[in-house]
């Protein structure tokens, strides 16, 4: 899961029940990927990135780095 913004990854931690995010490593400086804690989702990994933050290959890299997890080289 990727998601842009404070407000928007508060909201969609609070709909989750999630009651912390666990951060266990980055995607880039200041781009974290963890997982929600206590939630309905506890195993997928979510990437959180703040709205105004990033270039303009960010969501792409993301992605990559969500690939590479599940699909290896």
């Amino acid at each position: 899961m990727f998601l842009t913004g404070g407000d928007i990854a508060t909201a969609v931690a609070g709909a989750l029940g999630a009651e912390g995010y666990r951060i266990q490593s980055e995607v880039a400086p200041c781009i974290p990927c963890g997982t929600f804690v206590n939630s309905e989702i506890d195993d997928l990994p979510v990437i959180t990135k703040a709205g105004g933050f990033g270039s303009d290959s960010t969501l792409c890299d993301a992605l990559y780095y969500i690939e590479e997890m599940y699909c290896g080289d």
